[in-house]
């Protein structure tokens, strides 16, 4: 259960850049035909990001503690339980969601797809906010689990109901954000925003390598399964990004007239580009040395107990990278 929410989180990554569009640049898309698109696009992907990223760590949470058996496992000692909240603005999101898929320019099979997720997933949300207005309040007290496992099952048969349809909704949007990311590089190479340019393309070749391992299927305990090779191409790749984004970042007439001056988050930007080439770094590493115990941030992050993979951390790394990029643009 948790390799398969892993990897749902691993194929949903590749959707979770925005459309650049601030400034002076997003005038330069035109029409208001194509404002729609890009609101709608940047709907969906913020829409994407909640389910990935916030719901899902809620999900991971509450399995990771409760288990995925028919019954509820609780474990010795147990006190309390507290995740991810189901927020009202997260509510107020998936409807915002659902209105968005009737809405022109049709997106065909994904506006479907979130036509047939957001009622399901609606539904999972207020059985996830009972579960945890339930141990919040501690009535696993009151009816010694009773309410608890019953809860549970709902949860393991909407969790499956869930998976399907999102799954869905991931496959079909995919296709859109793909071709959307090649016109908005086309678009920022056309007009010479090469710090953007390199930015995005930077967080592209770091989710190919989050793809390239679950396609793989390496979660971390198997990382020295994984070909040297292909990672080295693929390193080599993130890093010469790296270096562009750097050294156009450092021009100062180009940072300006891209509209960065007062741009609070292009800073972060830069830390976290940083943060996912060491990690990435740390990867080439124990694959070129077949060593799992490095000198660095990483170091024994592949052992069990209460260590992280370094696969893991990488996509950690990324997941922050993706954040500051949104926030930069937007």
């Amino acid at each position: 259960m948790k390799k398969k929410i892993l990897a749902i989180v691993l194929a949903s990554l590749m959707l979770c850049i925005s459309l650049s569009g601030c400034g002076d640049y997003i005038e330069s898309f035109g029409s208001s035909s194509q404002e729609d698109d890009t609101e709608k696009y940047n709907a969906y992907i913020d829409f994407s990001n909640y389910i990935t990223q916030w719901f899902d760590n809620a999900l991971f949470d509450y399995f990771e503690e409760f288990g995925i058996e028919e019954d509820i496992i609780v474990r010795e000692n147990f006190s309390d339980f507290n995740t991810y909240p189901i927020l009202k603005v997260h509510e107020e999101q998936v409807e915002k969601t659902l209105e968005y898929a009737s809405k022109e320019p049709s997106y065909g099979e994904t506006d479907e797809a979130i036509k047939a997720l957001c009622p399901k997933l609606k539904d999972f949300m207020d059985t996830i906010k009972e579960m945890e207005e339930y141990y919040q309040s501690k009535s696993f007290i009151d009816d010694d689990f009773k309410r608890g496992n019953e809860l549970h099952k709902e949860i393991l048969t909407q969790y499956e109901e869930y998976m399907e349809l999102s799954e869905k909704f991931n496959a079909e949007f995919s296709e859109i954000t793909e071709e959307k990311k090649q016109e908005d590089l086309e678009q920022l190479k056309e007009d010479d925003y090469m710090i953007r340019y390199y930015a995005m393309r930077v967080i592209i070749k770091a989710q190919d390598i989050q793809t390239s391992f679950y396609d793989a299927g390496v979660y971390g305990e198997n990382i020295l399964d994984f070909d040297v090779d292909v990672y080295r191409e693929k390193y080599d790749s993130l890093t010469e990004d790296v270096s562009k984004f750097m050294e156009y970042l450092d021009d100062e007439e180009r940072f300006k007239r891209e509209g960065f001056e007062n741009n609070a988050f292009i800073s972060r930007f830069k830390e976290d580009a940083i943060s996912v080439k060491a990690a990435a770094t740390d990867i080439m590493q124990i694959l070129e040395t077949k060593n799992l115990d490095l000198e660095s941030d990483t170091k024994g992050l592949v052992t069990t107990g209460e260590t992280i993979p370094p696969t893991e951390y990488y996509d950690e790394k990324v997941s922050q990278l993706i954040d500051s990029y949104n926030n930069m643009i937007n």
